[in-house]
């Protein structure tokens, strides 16, 4: 997506308080421009980052986010409004930004952040910036990283801290299973829990998009090997250092991982194995909140929004469009909200078990017109 309005301001205007940068320079926005970033997840974080690659200039962004917006992300997110509630979050970060600089190209995905997805999400990235509030799919940033020898901008934010690292993706570095190879979601507070000060949000994603242009412009960031502690009651900012995990399943596959980390590691491909067992279509997860659930298929998949939505009005007389990416309706007498997204991904919220869930997603998929991806 292109900003197909008037453009009248030259490149050099455009960019010129970055050209007299020492850091930057031309021949860095030069790289800017050339350069292409993928940011998962467009919420707190990677709302703030979407918006500083846009304006600087990077010339193509894939933005990455399978949920909607919700009342409750518009305290502390950049690009939405009021009116974009129950929208797509990435088309609509995608049409917001495209607004913002008619040299940059803005690409939205709605896929699920897995296995079967990163290919087509990572393979032509240069670097990929870390926007997500999840270690399951941070997991597969990770291998997306050391499989295509890309850098990855780690950032995260909850209450009032945060912290920032890069993985740089080449096998002499550390990665994320070295330093977080024993965090598990389950056992990790969330902005739900705890909240979040919108502050900590911007200053995390301003040092990810400082250390992601750094990598960009002189491929060498500040935070290799270097995780920085962010403070903002205290207004603190520490850094350690820390170094390749002799138990890291990724560094070093032929050495046995410790009981934890073999658990959380190996558990993803084994708890996938299991739920398969009795998941006609997709696999379901829970996400932060009550009742809220995403489903992602277990093949590559591309729906017809528009052909689907014309055969599902008949069973669901409540069903609408969700931009050009996605269809919202409701079952069980108003009591569960599906949001269906083109990738064959979903987001199900209401009192179901993921059971039902499960056969729910199961029963409208054999009314949606869809074909597998290539």
């Amino acid at each position: 997506m292109t900003n197909s309005g008037k453009n009248d301001i030259s490149w050099e205007t455009w960019y010129s308080r970055q050209i007299i940068l020492r850091e930057i320079g031309k021949e860095g926005q030069k790289k800017l421009q050339k350069a292409r970033v993928a940011i998962a997840g467009v919420g707190g974080l990677g709302t703030w980052i979407a918006e500083l690659c846009t304006r600087m200039g990077v010339g193509f962004i894939r933005v990455i986010d399978r949920d909607i917006v919700e009342p409750t992300n518009l305290h502390r997110t950049a690009l939405f409004n009021a009116s974009h509630v129950d929208l797509p979050k990435a088309e609509v970060a995608a049409e917001v930004l495209s607004t913002l600089n008619p040299h940059v190209k803005v690409e939205a995905s709605t896929a699920n952040i897995d296995e079967t997805t990163m290919d087509d999400l990572f393979s032509d990235a240069d670097l990929i910036i870390d926007g997500l509030d999840n270690f399951r799919a941070r997991r597969v940033l990770n291998q997306a990283s050391r499989k295509y020898e890309i850098p990855l901008v780690f950032g995260g934010a909850l209450g009032t801290s945060g912290n920032v690292t890069t993985f740089s993706g080449k096998p002499k570095d550390p990665c994320l299973e070295c330093l977080y190879g024993a965090v598990n979601d389950e056992n990790l507070p969330t902005c739900e829990t705890m909240g979040v000060h919108p502050a900590i949000l911007s200053i995390i994603a301003s040092i990810q998009v400082a250390e992601a242009s750094a990598l960009l412009i002189k491929g060498q960031g500040n935070f290799i090997g270097r995780l920085l502690f962010v403070d903002l009651t205290r207004m603190n900012f520490d850094v350690v250092e820390y170094k390749q995990s002799t138990h890291c399943p990724l560094c070093n596959p032929e050495a046995a991982p410790p009981k934890e980390a073999r658990t959380l590691v190996q558990s993803i491909q084994e708890e996938t194995t299991h739920r398969e067992d009795h998941l006609p279509l997709g696999q379901v997860t829970e996400l932060c909140g009550t009742n809220n659930f995403a489903v992602r298929p277990k093949k590559r998949i591309y729906i017809n929004v528009e052909e689907s939505l014309k055969k599902l009005r008949h069973l669901y007389p409540n069903i609408r469009r969700l931009g050009r990416l996605g269809l919202k309706f409701q079952v069980n007498d108003g009591m569960v909200d599906v949001f269906l997204f083109h990738r064959g991904n979903a987001t199900i919220r209401g009192p179901l078990s993921p059971k039902e869930v499960s056969k729910l997603y199961h029963d409208i998929m054999k009314h949606v017109i869809y074909e597998e991806a290539k």
